[in-house]
C-alpha cells in the first residue's frame, strides 16, 4: 500500500471507453466526496468539482470557509485545512446550489492497490465468519473504486464510501482491513481505505504509455493495444446493440409490456381489483414471492401552488429495475445503468430513484403514479424506506412540505419466472468487448 494525498488518479491502459462529460449548472462533485468519507489529517486537502463557468464556489469544514472561482470550463479546485483527527463533521460546498456531505471524519487515508491479493475480501479469509462478526469499527471506512478502463488519467471515478460493520465488513479488502485495524489501534484515529485493485491485471496496465515506450522490448504490447483501440468503437457499437436487445427481452418496457398495452400506466385505468401493499416494503415482507415483473399504482393530490412547477419524485431504492409514469407519461427509468459501464442489478439496487418531472405535466388535483418493476432475482420491491424518503417536492424547494408517497399502493403481477428461467436468461447475456465496460 502506498499512502497518497488526494486527489488520486489511476491510469489503466486497457482500452478506450468514453467518459460522460459532467453537465454544467448545479455544483457537482466526484464520487469520492460523499457521506462517510475520511480525509487526511494534518495536510492540506484538495477539494474539486464542476459548476458553471466563473461561478463562485465556497467550501466549509470545521468552521473554516475557503472560496474559489470555476474556470471557463466549469472546473474548480481549492485547498482547505490542515485539520487534526476527529469528527464526525459536515463538509458544505456552496455555489448556486448547496451540497452537504455528512459524517466526515479526519484521520489516516491510505491507498490500497494491486491485483487479486489486494482485491481479495474479508469474506474469503480464514475464520471469515468470526472476523466479519467482529468487524465493528465505525471509524474505519473504505472507498471501493469501480473498475473502469481509460488510456488517460480521469478526473473522477465511480464508487462509494462504506462504514465498517458486520454488515459491510465482508466486502472490505482483507489486507486493507487488517492493516486499517492495526493502524486504528496504534494511532487511535479514524482510518480511510481507498481500494483501487483489479485482479489478474498485467503490470503494463498500470504503467503509463511513456513508461512503456521507453523499453523497446515492450513494443508488441503497444502495437496490440493500438490495434485494439482502433477496433474498439465498432465492437462497442455491436455490443451496445446486442445488450439493449437482450435487456429488452429481460424487462419488456412500454409497448413491449403486457401491462402497458393493457393501460396499467394510464390514470383512468380501473385498478379496483388489484391487491394492496404498504410501501416502502420489499415484496417478500408483504408475503409475495416472485421473480418477474409487477406494477404499482398510487393516486396523489397535487397542491394548487405546485401547478406548472417542476417536481422531484423520490422513491428511494427499487429492486431491481423500474420505469415510472405520471398520468401515463414516462418520467423516469433505472435499468441498464447508463454511465456505470456495465449491466448491473447490484448498481440498480443501490441507486436512489430521484426523478425530475417537468412543470408542463403538473396540474392541480388528482394524479396517478405508476411504477413498473422488474424483480430480477432475490428480494424485490421498494428497498431503503427510511421515513419520508418516498415523496414529491418542488424541484426548487426541497425543504417544502412534501406530498408523501408512502402508505398503501395498488399492485398487480405481470409475469413470473422460475429461478431456472432467470439463470438461463442471465447466461445468455452479451459479453462486453472489454472487462469493466
Amino acid at each position: 500500500m502506498i499512502k497518497k494525498s488526494l486527489p488520486i488518479t489511476i491510469l489503466i491502459i486497457l482500452a478506450v471507453v468514453p467518459w460522460i462529460t459532467p453537465a454544467l449548472g448545479d455544483i457537482r462533485l466526484p464520487a469520492m466526496f460523499s457521506n462517510h468519507m475520511v480525509i487526511q489529517r494534518e495536510m492540506l486537502i484538495p477539494v474539486w468539482g464542476w459548476a458553471d463557468p466563473d461561478e463562485k464556489v465556497s467550501v466549509t469544514l470545521c468552521g473554516r470557509t475557503v472560496s474559489t472561482i470555476a474556470n471557463s470550463n466549469g472546473k474548480w479546485t481549492l485547498q482547505t485545512g490542515p485539520f487534526t483527527a476527529g469528527g464526525p463533521f459536515e463538509l458544505t460546498i456552496t455555489g448556486k446550489n448547496t451540497i452537504v456531505i455528512q459524517d466526515v471524519l479526519v484521520g489516516e487515508v491510505w491507498f490500497c492497490s494491486g491485483q487479486s491479493n489486494m482485491q481479495a475480501t474479508l469474506g474469503g479469509t480464514k475464520n471469515s465468519q468470526k472476523e466479519i462478526a467482529a468487524a465493528d469499527y465505525p471509524k474505519m471506512r473504505t472507498f471501493v473504486v469501480a473498475h473502469n478502463v481509460s488510456p488517460e488519467p480521469l478526473d473522477e471515478c465511480r464508487g462509494s464510501w462504506r462504514v465498517c460493520s458486520p454488515k459491510t465488513g465482508r466486502s472490505f479488502t482483507a489486507v486493507g482491513y487488517f492493516f486499517g485495524r492495526e493502524l486504528m489501534r496504534e494511532l487511535d484515529v479514524p482510518v480511510g481505505l481507498i481500494n483501487s485493485s483489479w485482479g489478474s491485471t498485467p503490470a503494463e496496465s498500470w504503467t503509463s504509455r511513456k513508461g512503456l515506450v521507453a523499453d523497446e522490448r515492450l513494443a508488441p504490447i503497444l502495437q496490440r493495444f493500438d490495434q485494439a483501440v482502433a477496433e474498439l468503437p465498432e465492437k462497442i457499437g455491436e455490443y451496445n446493440k446486442a445488450r439493449d436487445e437482450w435487456f429488452d427481452g429481460v424487462f419488456p418496457r412500454d409497448k413491449m409490456s403486457k401491462g402497458f398495452n393493457a393501460g396499467w400506466h394510464k390514470p383512468d385505468f380501473d385498478a379496483e381489483i388489484w391487491k394492496e401493499m404498504k410501501l416502502p416494503s420489499l415484496i417478500e415482507n408483504a408475503g409475495l414471492e416472485m421473480n418477474g415483473t409487477l406494477w404499482f399504482r398510487k393516486e396523489v393530490d397535487i397542491p394548487k401552488e405546485w401547478e406548472n412547477k417542476d417536481l422531484l419524485m423520490h422513491l428511494g431504492t427499487i429492486l431491481d429495475f423500474d420505469v415510472t409514469y405520471l398520468n401515463g407519461i414516462r418520467v423516469g427509468e433505472t435499468g441498464y445503468i447508463q454511465g456505470m459501464g456495465f449491466y448491473s442489478p447490484a448498481a440498480s439496487r443501490t441507486t436512489l430513484r430521484r426523478y425530475r418531472i417537468p412543470g408542463s405535466l403538473i396540474k392541480q388535483g388528482k394524479s396517478v403514479i405508476s411504477v413498473h418493476i422488474m424483480n430480477y432475482i432475490s428480494f424485490g420491491g421498494f428497498g431503503r424506506g427510511q421515513g419520508g424518503i418516498m415523496r414529491l417536492v418542488p424541484a426548487d424547494d426541497e425543504q417544502a412540505e412534501p406530498v408523501s408517497l408512502e402508505g398503501i399502493w395498488k399492485y398487480a403481477v405481470e409475469s413470473n419466472m422460475t429461478p431456472q428461467e432467470i439463470g438461463e436468461i442471465w447466461n445468455k447475456r452479451p459479453r462486453p468487448p472489454v472487462d469493466g465496460y
